[in-house]
């Protein structure tokens, strides 16, 4: 497929007819009008039925799909400085979702069967599949693609050991941006006081005083990018904080004195040392 032909006025999604839109609502229970990516998943979705590369019944399934490779092409060309260190061999998102259906079948049943699994149960978003790189020190290339839930993902990098990377200390701010290695996340959850908390999200947490960051030693170490959610791809992750800086003593009670800010996803890198 010529790539100049298929861009070209690829920035608006063709029009869908009222009849189109009802029928999907109805059918799938999704919110269309939000942001242009889902319109243009349709679209192809439509068209993919149209040439006979789908059924009616696996649409649902390219729409998830298109979601995410438009997901992943987007974070990895306009994402933060992490996302942007991973390589990503696609351009056009519907032209990926043709040659995964083509030349990735079992990849593309898997997806469908979690499709399914997702639809089923109501579409919790721990059962909506994603795409997965098999080798997280490699970029998303066809070869290194594979279909996966986002609960199963999650819980295999909650197996993985973590850091708890102390950004701030209220009580001893020279302790500050210390870190410590933990053999799972649950361990390193429990050595401030959490319970289930989202790692590797850029997101600070705090803590008894004190901000930390969450991650993963995958993505410590720069062999995985942050987590992106899939329906945020067109906003940038923006953040509100606090940091408490000082008590003072105020008629009598003790008053605290914090300072807000904001920030997008963060993370904390640890390079290698040169050899030699």
């Amino acid at each position: 497929m010529n790539e100049s032909k298929q861009n070209k006025g690829r920035g608006r999604p063709r029009i869908l007819s009222e009849k189109e839109i009802e029928r999907w609502i109805s059918t799938y229970g999704e919110d269309i009008q939000i942001v242009d990516y889902k319109k243009r998943g349709i679209k192809y979705s439509l068209i993919a039925r149209e040439r006979g590369l789908i059924s009616e019944d696996e649409e649902f399934a390219y729409f998830l799909l298109y979601g995410s490779v438009n997901s992943r092409i987007n974070n990895t060309k306009h994402g933060d400085e992490y996302y942007r260190r991973i390589p990503c061999e696609w351009t056009i998102p519907e032209e990926t979702v043709e040659q995964i259906i083509k030349c990735k079948p079992e990849m593309w049943l898997e997806w469908k069967r979690l499709t399914d699994i997702y639809l089923e149960k109501g579409k919790p978003r721990g059962l909506r599949p994603s795409i997965d790189r098999t080798d997280e020190t490699e970029g998303y290339t066809f070869s290194n693609i594979a279909a996966m839930s986002q609960h199963d993902n999650t819980k295999r990098a909650t197996a993985q050991p973590h850091f708890l990377i102390k950004m701030y200390d209220s009580r001893n701010p020279e302790s500050s941006r210390t870190f410590r290695k933990y053999d799972t996340k649950k361990e390193a959850l429990e050595a401030i006081g959490l319970s289930q908390t989202e790692s590797d999200s850029g997101k600070y947490y705090e803590a008894d005083g004190c901000v930390y960051l969450l991650q993963s030693s995958a993505l410590t170490h720069g062999e995985k990018e942050l987590i992106q959610k899939e329906d945020d791809d067109d906003k940038e992750k923006i953040y509100r904080g606090s940091i408490l800086i000082a008590t003072i003593e105020l008629g009598g009670r003790t008053a605290t004195i914090s300072k807000e800010f904001t920030y997008t996803q963060s993370a904390v890198i640890i390079k290698e040392p040169p050899v030699g």
